[in-house]
């Protein structure tokens, strides 16, 4: 009762050992104990994600550790891309080799992230559904929705090692037989047939650990 945050290690294990079931089934606790986790992915008692993890699944942890609810830790070095685990004992000066892929990638979710409906808006855990009736791969997708007054975010991760198809649980209002949305992470517009997904985002044949966050305001 003395701590406004807890360390979350539960999603941070989760995240670096086991797959998308795991993760999403963490996220299904109440939206208090959410709201009052720390969530990582690096810090300085772990190997650096970077490593750790493999950096195509550490950026996509990044994602989920970044636009789910609770306070977001990042560690410096983990911006940078930095492979070493430095002792908090170290007294002197080190030479830092920033990977430059790694700051760029972390420049733009941060900066994307920090719109208000990350921080404000209301969350909510997004059921995934199959692309067919033999197509189980949507269960590998966490899927968020977060919204704020006349915006709404979705974010879509596949969270595996092989390509994944999925049809996301949100209706999306459109005019006509198709819509268009924008996605942040790639500066694209990818355009969803309502006849095919009834007004729900289908994201078919997503590559392995990759991520969406579509930005629909209405």
């Amino acid at each position: 009762m003395g701590f406004d945050y807890t360390y979350d290690k539960v999603t941070y294990d989760r995240l670096r050992s086991m797959g998308a079931d795991e993760v999403r089934g963490h996220l299904r606790a109440e939206k208090l104990y959410q709201k009052r986790s720390a969530r990582f992915i690096d810090n300085h008692d772990e190997t650096p994600s970077i490593v750790a993890f493999g950096p195509e699944k550490a950026f996509a942890a990044a994602v989920i550790i970044s636009t789910i609810k609770g306070l977001r830790f990042y560690n410096d070095r983990q911006l940078e891309g930095l492979r070493h685990k430095v002792p908090l004992q170290l007294n002197e000066n080190w030479e830092r080799s920033p990977d430059l892929a790694v700051r760029k990638f972390y420049e733009k979710l941060l900066k994307i992230v920090d719109h208000p409906a990350f921080h404000g808006g209301e969350w909510n855990l997004l059921d995934v559904r199959q692309c067919g009736p033999q197509d189980h791969s949507n269960r590998k997708y966490p899927g968020l929705e977060l919204a704020q007054r006349r915006t709404i975010k979705i974010v879509a991760v596949n969270y595996s090692n092989t390509p994944s198809c999925g049809i996301i649980n949100i209706s999306i209002k459109s005019a006509g037989d198709s819509t268009t949305i924008f996605e942040e992470l790639s500066d694209r517009f990818f355009l969803f047939q309502r006849r095919r997904s009834r007004r729900r985002p289908a994201l078919r044949e997503m590559p392995p650990y990759s991520a969406r966050i579509f930005d629909v305001e209405f």
